[in-house]
């Protein structure tokens, strides 16, 4: 350990014969320490605005995604219920040329009923006109 710390001592005292500027560039004047550190906080302050502009315009992007994909999804809900509504529609004409059908059936058959029953009654009219 001795060893060591007198070739330290012999290290320094050769750079300070040798006049090493060393230490000199490692010193710095307050002023330049103060204009570092203005940088430093300029640069900082520079990267900070950047990071929360960044942010935000991720945070409008993200919200006009979901805008969009709510009105996508507002749009799919309206096309469903559109396709419903149609069906139901197309289910209640069914019906109703169901209805109108069974109509027509009973419609002809009281006429069938009314002509057979005249047919019946001109019968019974002749047959008793010829008794």
């Amino acid at each position: 350990m001795r060893q060591r710390a007198m070739e330290r001592i012999g290290e320094t005292r050769k750079q300070q014969l040798h006049g090493n500027d060393d230490n000199e560039k490692k010193r710095r004047k307050s002023g330049e320490t103060f204009e570092w550190l203005r940088e430093k906080a300029e640069f900082d302050k520079t990267m900070k605005a950047e990071e929360l502009k960044e942010r935000r315009e991720e945070r409008v992007s993200q919200e006009r995604m979901m805008f969009v994909q709510q009105m996508q999804l507002m749009q799919e809900n309206n096309n469903t219920q559109v396709s419903q509504i149609m069906q139901q529609q197309d289910y209640q004409q069914q019906q109703q040329q169901q209805q109108f059908s069974m109509m027509q059936q009973q419609m002809l058959a009281i006429i069938q009923q009314q002509q057979q029953t005249q047919v019946l009654v001109t019968l019974f009219k002749n047959n008793q006109s010829n008794n």
